[in-house]
């Protein structure tokens, strides 16, 4: 039997690899961000929480869709809402233009649905967009999805665990939207933001990465498990994304990093925000 002493430094030991593990996998996550300009420290929060819920949600029955909004253009939306749907996928995601009636978001929602799509990219709302629609509430809190067949009287029925993301300058959400999808906002801090060069391409750095990245969103999953699983106070309307703490992930991620260097980008070009 191993002295007291014995198993105390066999613990300490144990602790500091899960350390390094945890380390290792946040910065793997946060490097895939690092460029993208996160207003404030919920902004790095929801960002977290949408990179995690991008490999748990085939596990969840529903889980929170996201909006990417800032003042301005050439911020990074769309690149950031590339790599959110592409951490889902692992392909490039197509983008679509945001339909302007509930009955065109119903038809190209549940067309997506029937083509199997697990994310899908609503890009460049109209500025100053102020959204409500129950087309899209119903969605993104509905684990199955009757709808009716376009021409024909028949309803078809659809397993969803889809990812909705919508990018756009100075966008609102009304109504129930507001609690069912999470904002997170960008903001340069510059009079031009599209002239900035973005040393790598954020999207094609994750799907180069696919696996790893995904690794590390997993291991920091399984940190807050062992450090007890702490969750935070009241309720959403997930209750399975709150039991697995998705609503109190660490704040660091996301935050300004002026020269980042990792796998993958030796030599990669540069590129201008989206």
């Amino acid at each position: 039997m191993a002295a007291p002493g014995a198993r105390d430094a066999d613990h300490g030991c144990l602790e500091l690899q899960r350390l390094l593990v945890f380390r290792e996998a946040f910065r793997a996550l946060r490097y895939s961000v690092s460029q993208f300009p996160l207003k404030t420290d919920i902004d790095r929060r929801v960002l977290l929480a949408a990179m995690l819920s991008a490999v748990i949600h085939p596990s969840l029955s529903i889980a929170p869709s996201y909006y990417i909004t800032a003042h301005t253009a050439g911020t990074g939306k769309t690149y950031l809402a590339q790599g959110i749907c592409s951490l889902q996928t692992g392909t490039h995601v197509a983008s679509s233009p945001f339909p302007k009636d509930e009955e065109e978001r119903r038809k190209h929602l549940f067309a997506s649905l029937r083509q199997g799509s697990s994310c899908l990219l609503y890009d460049n709302t109209e500025r100053g967009a102020e959204i409500d629609s129950a087309v899209i509430a119903n969605l993104v809190t509905s684990p199955v999805i009757d709808w009716r067949v376009l021409g024909a009287s028949a309803v078809e029925r659809k397993p969803n665990r889809m990812t909705m993301v919508l990018t756009g300058n100075n966008l609102r959400l009304r109504g129930d939207l507001n609690r069912r999808i999470l904002p997170i906002t960008l903001d340069a801090g510059v009079e031009r933001p599209w002239e900035r060069e973005f040393s790598f391409h954020p999207g094609n750095h994750i799907l180069a990465n696919w696996l790893s990245v995904r690794i590390a969103a997993l291991e920091l999953y399984q940190a807050w498990r062992v450090h007890g699983a702490p969750r935070a106070q009241g309720a959403t309307g997930f209750p399975e994304w709150d039991a697995i703490g998705l609503r109190v992930p660490p704040p660091e991620i996301g935050a300004t990093v002026p020269r980042v260097s990792g796998p993958g980008t030796e030599g990669a070009s540069r590129v201008r925000p989206r």
